[in-house]
């Protein structure tokens, strides 16, 4: 899944990027664009908006960002993607989320005060960060966070270290 990249309907965006993937040795995609859903083999995939910029790593235009709901058996997980805080998460949340996957690093995506607000608009069972703590200028404490949205909002914080399973149950 891709989040910050897609044109949609058969563009040359869409050549360009499905070009790109397969000189990174990707073999097979499928182009989305936001609002529309695809079921695959392990369950269904739906394109949500994110608000961000898009570039592929060359400095390829991306296309329109996104994020996704991912719908596996009788759970559904949100990944915001690379995004804002926006008013239509609560939209997203009527999906009954079971975990949501939000950015907490601040200056390119929402940070950790409009990932708690983000947070109460979905209303997830748990809640991971993500894009954060990669280089300085998005070093937070996901700990501190974590804190915070159980103080503040009715989610369980998962914090998993890089390389850690996690199960939801």
């Amino acid at each position: 899944i891709i989040e910050a990249d897609g044109a949609g309907h058969g563009s040359p965006r869409d050549a360009q990027r499905d070009q790109w993937l397969a000189a990174q040795g990707v073999q097979q995609t499928v182009g989305m664009n936001i609002g529309g859903s695809v079921r695959l083999d392990f369950g269904t995939v739906k394109m949500t908006p994110a608000w961000h910029s898009s570039t592929l790593p060359d400095g390829t235009a991306g296309g329109t960002p996104g994020g996704y709901l991912v719908a596996i058996n009788d759970q559904t997980i949100y990944f915001a993607g690379d995004t804002a805080l926006f008013g239509d998460m609560s939209l997203i949340g009527k999906a009954k989320i079971d975990v949501a996957i939000l950015p907490i690093g601040d200056l390119y995506t929402m940070g950790l005060d409009d990932s708690i607000e983000a947070i109460k608009m979905i209303q997830p069972r748990y809640v991971m960060p993500s894009h954060f703590g990669t280089w300085p200028p998005i070093a937070q404490d996901a700990q501190a966070w974590a804190q915070r949205v159980k103080q503040e909002t009715v989610a369980e914080p998962i914090t998993p270290t890089i390389g850690q399973a996690w199960i939801c149950e």
